[in-house]
């Protein structure tokens, strides 16, 4: 039996099989995101007030008007819709991302399993710290920055629905991206491209590179605001090197 064990591991799919697998996999994916698109427009309303949430304390805290205005008639339902079908995206991409792991596991080696096994878990866990890092701090203070920057006398403020969507969605992603650092560390010290040493020689260079990304990340681009994304970076390019001098230890020992 233990003869035959290497044999059925190393089968192989013809062609046809791929592509029967693939769809198949593709219609679990589809299935399952529509199911989640359905749901997302029956909970809507809560989808919107967790979104407006920073916006809406922001503006307390200021003892400024919280309303969001619609310029259009369809301005609102378009809002809705693209919130519905981001939020149920996110929801259905762990399920996706299981379908694909399924469908390009059975074809890999047993240490490259291992690897995506190891990090990818991390990787989700780095992109929702940044995604709450955003909610709960950056967002609100960015807000709260913008909504008092000039004369807020003469200048009444006004947001459109659409525009806060669009801020708080690209700030979000850009967020959870951004705290992949680490991650992006590691691979390039697994491939023998920099080592631990090169990271922690260029540490000058890394502070200053973190604070121009915060720059261009914050749409306000003041010190306060800036300092406050550049300090977990900071922190997380720390944790890079940690875990490219750990990673190299396996392969030193070899």
């Amino acid at each position: 039996m233990k003869a035959e064990e290497p044999a059925l591991q190393e089968k192989r799919f013809t062609l046809t099989e791929h592509l029967r697998e693939l769809r198949r996999r593709l219609i679990y994916f589809v299935g399952f995101l529509a199911g989640v698109v359905a749901l997302s427009f029956i909970f809507e309303e809560e989808i919107m007030r967790i979104i407006r949430a920073p916006h809406e304390n922001a503006m307390k805290a200021l003892s400024l008007e919280a309303h969001l205005i619609a310029l259009d008639y369809s301005e609102k339902f378009m809002a809705y819709f693209k919130l519905n079908l981001i939020a149920s995206l996110i929801v259905a991409a762990p399920f996706g991302l299981w379908q694909a792991w399924e469908f390009i596991g059975a074809g890999l080696r047993p240490r490259e399993k291992k690897a995506i096994l190891l990090y990818f878990p991390l990787s989700l866990i780095l992109f929702a710290a940044g995604v709450f890092f955003g909610y709960f701090y950056l967002i609100p203070i960015a807000l709260r920055f913008l909504a008092m920057y000039g004369d807020t006398e003469s200048i009444k403020l006004f947001i459109s629905l659409t525009n806060y969507l669009s801020l708080f969605l690209m700030l979000t992603l850009a967020l959870g991206l951004s705290f992949e650092l680490p991650l992006v560390m590691l691979f390039f010290s697994a491939i023998g491209l920099v080592s631990a040493g090169f990271y922690l020689s260029k540490w000058r260079l890394a502070i200053l590179l973190i604070f121009i990304l915060s720059a261009v990340i914050t749409p306000t681009g003041d010190p306060l605001t800036m300092t406050v994304l550049a300090l977990p970076l900071i922190g997380l390019y720390g944790l890079g090197i940690l875990l490219s001098r750990l990673a190299q230890k396996p392969a030193a020992a070899k």
